[in-house]
């Protein structure tokens, strides 16, 4: 559909040239002179739309290289969402909370873009800060038993639980879990739900900075 969509806007664009030049023909003007006139006016627009011709020029980088495509959820500087439409001059995305963004595509092509949906599975991490009395093997144990018999976890890598940080005031534990891409955001809040509920129920005791979560 991108690629379908981009070149239907441009061949359409290209069309209208077309029949703008034959309908001067038609009127009797020598075609010459309608080519060196739209020649001369192309490098006064040209010059007037550096950052439209920019933004074409990103369209056609993005047709070429595909760091995305429609239905992938990708973010850039502050903007992320699901790509909805990549036309010739902007992409636009559909944020978390139901917003239409449109991203001019010069200005993504000359932007970091990170593309959560390119691969077929993520690491899902979860970083608990506690109390630095607690009882580090005890802990372990609770994080060990929210992960257990998950139908989402993948067998391989291997899930990841332990200790991974000793500050002034806390002990820092991690659980380092992959997953398909699509049920990313189901075990990461089924996880942390199971871990609350655990911590609860043993009378874990949170700090201040209580859960720390990190999105890889």
């Amino acid at each position: 559909p991108t690629v379908r969509n981009f070149f239907f806007r441009a061949i359409v664009l290209c069309l209208y040239l077309i029949l703008g030049i034959s309908c001067v023909s038609i009127l009797g003007v020598p075609i010459a002179s309608v080519i060196t006139l739209l020649a001369s006016a192309g490098v006064a627009v040209g010059l007037a739309l550096q950052g439209s011709l920019s933004n074409l020029a990103g369209g056609i980088m993005l047709l070429l290289f595909r760091p995305f495509k429609v239905g992938n959820y990708i973010k850039s500087g502050t903007d992320e969402g699901t790509v909805q439409e990549v036309s010739i001059f902007y992409t636009v995305i559909l944020s978390p909370d139901n917003k239409r963004i449109s991203i001019p595509n010069g200005s993504l092509m000359n932007a970091n873009i990170i593309n959560y949906s390119a691969e077929c599975f993520r690491r899902v991490d979860l970083i608990y800060q506690l109390g630095r009395d607690e009882d580090v093997e005890k802990i372990k144990g609770y994080l060990e038993s929210c992960i257990q018999d998950d139908e989402l976890i993948r067998k391989y890598p291997e899930p990841f639980v332990g200790l991974t940080a000793v500050g002034r005031d806390y002990l820092e534990f991690s659980i380092r879990l992959w997953v398909d891409t699509p049920s990313y955001w189901t075990l990461y809040n089924r996880i942390n739900e199971k871990v609350a509920i655990k911590f609860a129920k043993e009378n874990v005791l949170l700090p201040s900075t209580a859960i720390k979560n990190i999105q890889s």
